[in-house]
């Protein structure tokens, strides 16, 4: 299961629907706009982010991450 957003082609209603991903494609045919009951809505990309963890395989870890001990910190070494 996948949570999918759309929008309405009839009123720009934005909504989400939680969809098989096998079956998308069947199911999406039956939605219909939550406000005025339109069928036929528009798919949307939806983009997300993932923190990356620090000390992760493969160099994980950002810029901004806490430092894993104090004597490692930037930071205590000029005095702060």
């Amino acid at each position: 299961m996948a949570i999918y957003e759309y929008k309405c082609s009839k009123c720009d209603h934005k909504f989400s629907a939680m969809l098989s991903i096998s079956k998308r494609d069947e199911e999406e045919k039956t939605l219909t706009c939550p406000e005025c009951e339109a069928g036929e809505p528009r798919r949307l990309l939806s983009l997300f982010s993932m923190p990356a963890s620090v000390g992760a395989p493969g160099g994980g870890g950002s810029k901004s991450a806490p430092c894993p001990d104090a004597k490692g910190c930037p930071a205590s070494k000029a005095g702060g």
